[in-house]
């Protein structure tokens, strides 16, 4: 079986939760495989794994020219996608749905053998919603969401409650294929590679971290939420520092370290490397690779109760829940003082972690059933 999967953002390296998703499901997939991705013109034709890359490059100066790029390469990538006579095609469902509802239309024209995929990240319409975006913008999502979800053969939600809204908007309950992790990224790092990323970014193992990719509003109001209690923090634990990655912060604090968008390798690291994970997520959909990522390196983890939605993680079990300022800020005081119950939390999120979300046990059923497709249509055509 070959499948191609098909990203409208750069996939790899991976910078933000989408593109994690949409590289490691496509790793993770058995069969032949190859990613197609809109890229900066800096991507390789092979990841170091040995995953196929093919790269359109996308104009980022200005929105227009960006729109205006976007839609006349969907020709290019329908050509292409043709070339490679693929079984399936996976939409991986991070960027805006209209695009992927016309991409589908010209693929089944030119591939209509093949078994489509959309795997949703989220349930976007929502998203728009609660962004404010304008009606139009959210008209267009919503009507093209429900003909993806109706039109191809297999669609997939991360969560039970991404799965029931759909069903209730749409009348279409998708397959699970949940947000995962690699395991064996975390169990490789050593204590010298931790001494070398803290080095290198100037870290000291007291470090909160909160990971996201800055621009998108859910990361930014969490961004705003942690300056707003991080004195606090710092008055109940001196030492207590909070470090961003994804972006450059505007704002300046004494405890603040934000290197940025660090080097994909250096990630997993710099998450075992912390005392602990921040969540304060309020808005959005789908479930959150950070809390996933953290979990699975075993490190404690504090989220609002909207951030952990869909995540089968207990308070006070496998992490500590709080929903506004001074609960957030008890909860990240009491980890910071009683360690030995921090490390016994980080251990019970990561086993239950390790159990429920390695990618290769998350994609076979939906693999499996898009194989079971792909012989029946072949069955067919005999």
């Amino acid at each position: 079986m070959k499948t191609v999967f098909i990203a409208l953002y750069q996939a790899y390296p991976p910078v933000s939760g989408s593109a994690s998703v949409s590289f490691r499901a496509a790793r993770a997939w058995p069969g032949e495989k190859i990613l197609f991705q809109l890229d900066d013109g800096r991507a390789p034709d092979i990841t170091p794994d040995g995953l196929p890359l093919v790269n359109f490059r996308l104009s980022t100066d200005g929105r227009l020219r960006k729109l205006a790029g976007l839609s006349t390469r969907f020709s290019r990538i329908s050509r292409r996608t043709a070339l490679e006579r693929p079984d399936v095609i996976v939409f991986e469902g991070g960027s805006w749905a209209p695009y992927y509802a016309l991409l589908h239309s010209m693929l089944r024209r030119r591939c209509p053998r093949a078994v489509f995929v959309y795997h949703s990240h989220n349930v976007e319409w929502i998203l728009r919603r609660e962004r404010r975006d304008r009606a139009v913008v959210r008209g267009a999502t919503k009507w093209a969401e429900r003909r993806l979800l109706r039109s191809v053969d297999v669609a997939t939600a991360v969560s039970e409650v991404d799965a029931g809204m759909m069903a209730r908007l749409y009348g279409v309950r998708p397959m699970l294929l949940p947000n995962g992790i690699e395991i064996g990224t975390f169990d490789r790092i050593s204590s010298a590679d931790i001494a070398a990323v803290r080095d290198r970014y100037g870290l000291n193992g007291q470090e909160a971290l909160f990971m996201g990719l800055l621009g998108f509003p859910p990361n930014d109001e969490a961004v705003r939420f942690l300056f707003r209690i991080f004195d606090g923090v710092v008055r109940m634990n001196p030492g207590a520092r909070l470090v961003v990655l994804g972006g450059t912060v505007r704002e300046s604090a004494p405890w603040l370290v934000n290197p940025g968008t660090i080097p994909f390798a250096d990630v997993p690291t710099v998450i075992r490397s912390s005392a602990l994970g921040l969540a304060p997520v309020f808005s959005g959909s789908g479930t959150r690779i950070k809390i996933l990522e953290y979990a699975a390196a075993g490190i404690p983890v504090v989220a609002t109760t909207k951030a952990a939605e869909g995540l089968p993680l207990r308070d006070r079990v496998h992490l500590r829940l709080a929903d506004d300022e001074a609960a957030f800020t008890s909860a990240i005081s009491d980890l910071y003082r009683d360690r030995p119950e921090a490390e016994a939390m980080g251990a019970r999120g990561s086993a239950e972690v390790r159990r429920a979300f390695d990618w290769p046990g998350l994609v076979a059923p939906v693999a499996a059933a898009c194989a079971s497709l792909v012989e029946k249509r072949a069955e067919i055509r005999k």
